[in-house]
């Protein structure tokens, strides 16, 4: 029900306004592409990278992100001051990357100043030092194939490998690696989160499933993801945590889900238009009494953030804006302490930064009929 108690009707209106990039050279400054006004697009200086996935650094300004180039074998960097003022640096197969490794996945180490990033075409786990860009390549025991990691709060790694069905996990002190098979056959743990040291998440996606290993017990426990109401089973494709339950999104259903341990249904969801969108990568943030779930729609192009009451998750706000490009293919999104949400655009091979206020409110006379 609407309630007329007032004569203007706040609305949101995304402005759209298309410009053409403008490509730099490595380590130079120059100018950015400006998707609507509230994304800016940063084009990064190595042809065809398909930039794969991103950490913060730094807030700032300046801003400093982290991003993979599997096409490009390399790792990059890319230092914000402003849209007009920053640089991108490149680690490349000339650093020590080997050819082929297709770097994936990678988390930063504030602690030691160093990236840690998997490379599933050598299958080894990658360490870069930001201090001095030295690159160490470790290889897996055996035959595995790192995909995802994540590093938990006593610095050790977590490492997914979905060919072998195991989570392993390496000591960077010991420089020991320990293997937790995982029961479920032909599970595939693929994408990786983690709460603390002793709760580390995963998805199942090849059996339809997120699932909570115990590194002190060696245990797994498997929750299906589906909808009780319509007997529905879903295929997890993004994954990240709150403060106590993870949350995913689900592609062929376009929605997002969270799990809610203890109730009848297990999962509450929040359907996503339009259909098809490819919905991927999420990121949880919260502030004050506000929960954010920042996703990527990569088939439509889009980033978008839905905004959730902390008390009950009940929606308040949905917002999304598309990238640059009809094939930009956002694959991930990584939000800093200042709110600024930094996305790799796969397909248009640039960075994405969507800065506050996220849209425009604008004021407009509500009419009323009799």
């Amino acid at each position: 029900m609407i309630k007329r108690t007032r004569l203007f009707l706040t609305i949101l209106i995304a402005l759209l306004t298309l410009t053409t990039a403008v490509w730099l050279l490595a380590e130079e400054e120059g100018g950015a592409s400006t998707t609507n006004g509230f994304i800016t697009e940063y084009p990064i200086p190595v042809a065809n990278s398909a930039p794969q996935s991103i950490v913060v650094a730094s807030s700032g300004p300046p801003a400093t992100v982290w991003f993979t180039m599997p096409d490009a074998d390399a790792i990059g960097r890319l230092v914000v001051t402003d849209a007009v003022n920053f640089t991108f640096s490149t680690f490349t197969t000339v650093d020590g990357i080997t050819a082929s490794s297709a770097p994936h996945d990678l988390v930063y180490d504030a602690a030691n100043s160093l990236i840690w990033f998997t490379e599933p075409g050598n299958a080894s786990l990658g360490r870069l030092n930001i201090t001095n860009g030295n690159i160490t390549e470790i290889a897996l025991p055996g035959s595995h194939v790192p995909l995802n990691l994540d590093m938990a709060p006593n610095g050790l790694l977590y490492i997914t490998s979905p060919t072998t069905n195991h989570i392993l996990s390496y000591n960077p002190t010991s420089t020991n690696f320990t293997l937790y098979p995982y029961n479920g056959v032909g599970g595939n743990p693929t994408l990786i989160d983690i709460l603390g040291n002793n709760s580390i998440w995963f998805t199942s996606p090849a059996t339809d499933r997120v699932v909570e290993l115990t590194p002190s017990s060696g245990n797994f426990v498997s929750i299906p993801v589906q909808d009780i109401l319509s007997s529905q089973t879903l295929t997890p494709t993004g994954l990240t945590l709150d403060a106590s339950d993870p949350w995913i999104t689900a592609s062929e259903a376009n929605r997002i889900g969270r799990y809610a341990e203890g109730t009848l249904s297990l999962w509450r969801w929040y359907e996503l238009l339009p259909e098809n969108s490819g919905t991927s990568a999420i990121t949880y943030t919260s502030s004050g009494t506000y929960k954010y779930l920042w996703f990527v729609q990569t088939d439509l192009g889009q980033v978008g953030r839905m905004t959730l009451n902390s008390s009950d998750n009940d929606l308040l706000q949905h917002i999304a804006h598309s990238l640059s490009g009809a094939a930009s293919q956002p694959t991930d999104v990584a939000v800093d302490e200042n709110g600024v949400a930094w996305i790799t655009g796969k397909g248009s091979n640039v960075i994405g930064q969507w800065v506050s206020p996220y849209v425009n409110y604008v004021n407009l006379p509500l009419v009323l009929r009799p």
